[in-house]
């Protein structure tokens, strides 16, 4: 068997390309042996993202305490209420309503029929509250995913956690002159023994809005109505949209 070795010739001018780039880089290497990057950051817990928007508590809460709840924080950012009269008034939140947006009695549901229906109340008591929370995007989903608009939580003093050294209570009163509302709540922590006991109670009594003036339920323009040829019937202004 033959090898056969060939020599190839080498090409000075390449090798000295490649030796002057070895070169230049090492010598750029040597002028900045050290980079140093500065970067500010801000430590947060992992659970700050859970924490509510919004809490509503003590005389924040006191001088806001309306007879509804949408009636309470239908003013806070973000947040409406529905317009079904006087004892039915659900928040709005985000422009979302109804199931969208859950409502909670200490961290529970409150199991009533006002997120089917928005001319049904809202089965919890005011008067009585501790403080109200809103939570929105990441915070209401802690609760479920049904809750996209957001979540509102009424914390009470339902259930004790510690043992009262002494008897408290307190009772509260408000009145609207606009639908003659008339609410009075009123609650007692005590204990007997190792035994802690709270009593509670609410009213809550609405009537219709009045207005000044005088304004007609009925009447001859109660059933106006556009016939099929599209005249008006029974519509209390006449003329036309320019």
């Amino acid at each position: 068997m033959r090898i056969k070795h060939t020599d190839l010739p080498m090409n000075r001018s390449a090798l000295w390309f490649v030796a002057s780039i070895a070169f230049v880089s090492s010598t750029l290497a040597q002028q900045n042996p050290n980079l140093q990057i500065d970067v500010t950051g801000s430590r947060e817990s992992s659970n700050s993202i859970l924490t509510p928007t919004k809490i509503l508590q003590g005389n924040e809460l006191q001088d806001k305490l309306g007879t509804t709840l949408g009636a309470t924080i239908g003013n806070e950012l973000g947040v409406s209420q529905t317009g079904y009269g006087t004892g039915a008034s659900r928040p709005v939140m985000r422009g979302l309503e109804g199931a969208r947006v859950q409502i909670l009695q200490n961290g529970l549901s409150v199991g009533d029929v006002s997120n089917i229906s928005a001319d049904h109340a809202v089965a919890s008591q005011l008067q009585n509250t501790r403080q109200i929370e809103i939570l929105r995007g990441a915070a209401a989903l802690l609760y479920g995913s049904g809750s996209s608009g957001g979540l509102v939580n009424i914390v009470n003093d339902r259930i004790l956690t510690t043992l009262p050294d002494e008897a408290t209570g307190s009772v509260n009163t408000s009145y609207e002159s606009v639908s003659n509302g008339r609410a009075a709540a009123g609650h007692v922590d005590t204990s007997f023994g190792s035994i802690a006991v709270h009593v509670d109670t609410a009213i809550n009594n609405n009537q219709n809005y009045r207005i000044p003036g005088f304004a007609e339920q009925g009447g001859p323009n109660a059933n106006w109505k556009i016939n099929k040829g599209g005249t008006p019937e029974n519509v209390p202004y006449s003329g036309k949209l320019p």
